[in-house]
């Protein structure tokens, strides 16, 4: 007698082929070894199964028509039609996901969101309810994907000003898919109706990363940071806004819009700040340069101004020459970013803080004095300056940051304190042996250290890697 599985494959062979009566199945399966009552039971067990399973497959195959026809009909964009046919395909097949998001789709393209959003939960709830098997096998015909699908709905709810869902639904569809900046840039428009300006500018500078050429994100930045320097009567703000604003237009120059915000930041500033006949912004008190202008080349920081602010010049990059006063006391972190043309800069010694990525990417900075009463090079500080072949430290600095130097050209060093200044180390930063010089070749590059401290510095880290340490 052959196995009970051999015996139940044998009897739905037969009864596939059709061309046997079931007396006859019978009589056959009883000729494998069991008796006429085992014999029946078996025929019926099969037969049952394979109706069933005739059924399904011819319920597919009805859905999968109307299916079909639905996307011919989706194409063409007669979505009266194609709504009829998913909806059919619904009623052969109503556990199949897919169908919901094509219905969902039209629905969404025809403007009735509420019933987008409908179709596209049901068939996100469908496809929840499937085996991981199951799931695995229609996978491959799904028309969008589940991060799309998210997309659409966060979309619908936009349509709708129902602004809260659609940012849960949009983040979601972010976390399925962190790389589609479409999505960031969506999430960043529901922000600004939700009024959250900070978020809404974090989701446009991602979208931003993860698509360079989208220069509208510049756009959105600009106006949100105006949204902010009103709301907050904020200069910091503002002048974020001015400079986004100036990014925007070198690809939108004849942008209306554009111009309408950076004109209301500055009119903001005459109100609320001073302006000298450069258009270079000042606090009212004008201890504190908020904006340098971006089309200048040269300019002489006002006497009395103490404070060049965070970011004040960032991207300036026609400026070659700024003059600082004996009344500058800090420089801000980024004050100087990607003044790419800039040359040379003399700090006065009434400067006693220079805070991070002051002098980040000024490519052609070739000479700098420091002043003699900073105590810290602080991290990335000269990060980028590719010209900068000599530096000469005070012996006032006592530490030195992260990639103070990273890239600089560096031939010559001078440090002039004779206790070697020690690396700054900060929670984001990693010590290395090469903490602060990290791409300085150090067996060509000559420290020069003050008389009797080449011990001191042979021994010391940042230092001990240098070949040439010579006194003077």
């Amino acid at each position: 007698m052959e196995n009970e599985k051999q015996i139940y494959d044998y009897a739905y062979n037969l009864i596939a082929k059709k061309n046997k009566s079931s007396e006859e199945i019978i009589e056959k399966i009883m000729k494998k070894g069991v008796d006429e009552k085992e014999a029946l039971n078996i025929y019926d067990n099969v037969f049952a199964y394979f109706s069933r399973e005739k059924d399904i497959a011819e319920r597919t195959e009805k859905a999968e028509r109307y299916s079909d026809l639905g996307i011919a009909k989706m194409d063409l964009e007669d979505y009266a039609e194609a709504i009829d046919n998913f909806n059919k395909a619904i009623e052969v097949k109503p556990n199949f996901p897919f169908f919901y998001h094509l219905l969902g789709h039209c629905y969404f393209k025809q403007k009735q969101y509420e019933k987008a959003i409908s179709s596209y939960k049901q068939g996100l709830e469908s496809f929840d309810n499937l085996t991981e098997l199951q799931k695995n096998q229609i996978r491959p015909a799904a028309p969008f994907s589940d991060s799309e699908v998210y997309k659409r709905i966060g979309v619908a709810y936009y349509e709708l000003k129902e602004y809260t869902q659609s940012v849960d639904y949009l983040r979601k569809a972010s976390e399925l898919d962190t790389k589609d900046a479409q999505t960031y840039g969506l999430m960043g428009n529901v922000y600004e109706k939700l009024e959250d300006y900070i978020q809404a500018i974090i989701c446009y500078q991602i979208a931003k990363e993860l698509n360079p050429d989208d220069t509208k994100a510049l756009f959105c930045i600009g106006k949100c940071y105006a949204m902010l320097a009103v709301k907050e009567h904020s200069y910091t703000f503002c002048r974020e806004s001015i400079i986004y604003c100036d990014r925007a237009l070198k690809s939108y120059p004849n942008d209306e819009s554009l111009h309408k915000i950076k004109d209301a930041m500055f009119a903001f500033f005459r109100q609320n700040a001073w302006l000298d006949e450069l258009g270079t912004v000042y606090s009212k008190d004008k201890k504190r340069l908020l904006i340098g202008n971006p089309d200048i080349t040269e300019y002489k920081i006002i006497d009395g101004c103490e404070i060049i602010n965070y970011e004040a010049f960032l991207d300036c990059d026609k400026l070659q020459q700024i003059h600082i006063p004996q009344s500058v006391t800090t420089i801000e972190p980024s004050a100087f970013e990607l003044c790419e043309k800039l040359q040379s800069v003399y700090i006065p010694d009434s400067v006693t803080v220079i805070e991070k990525r002051a002098f980040d990417n000024c490519l052609e900075l070739k000479e700098i004095r420091l002043s003699n009463n900073i105590t810290c090079i602080e991290e990335y500080t000269f990060f980028h300056c590719h010209a900068l072949t000599r530096i000469n430290i005070p012996s006032s600095v006592t530490e030195i940051g992260f990639d103070a130097f990273y890239r600089c050209g560096l031939t010559e060093i001078h440090c002039h304190n004779p206790n070697p200044p020690i690396a700054k180390y900060t929670k984001q930063s990693v010590k290395s042996d090469n903490y602060c010089f990290p791409t300085t070749d150090t067996s060509t590059c000559i420290l020069y250290v003050p008389h009797g401290a080449v011990s001191a510095y042979r021994h010391a880290e940042i230092w001990k890697d240098f070949v040439n340490i010579v006194e003077e």
